[in-house]
């Protein structure tokens, strides 16, 4: 018996999106260096605000299962690390 799945991919930054239209299933893929978000302010300095992750969560938002992957983090090592 031979399977031949038909797929749909499609990437628009930040998103990958991979579809299987017969399963009528999608995967979308959102990359995102921090969940919560950093910001500009005028004087050029970078601020990360701890309390706020709606810049990110738009993608995301009603998703039937979501999942974190922070592995990347533990991997640093030095003046770097976490």
């Amino acid at each position: 018996m031979e399977l031949i799945l038909l797929f749909l991919l499609k990437m628009t930054d930040p998103i990958l999106l991979f579809t299987l239209q017969d399963f009528e299933t999608s995967i979308e893929f959102f990359w995102a260096p921090l969940l919560v978000e950093l910001k500009k302010e005028s004087n050029s300095k970078r601020i990360l605000h701890l309390d706020l992750i709606e810049d990110n969560a738009r993608y995301w938002r009603g998703v039937d299962i979501l999942v974190f992957d922070s592995a990347h983090w533990w991997t640093h090592s030095g003046q770097t690390s976490s």
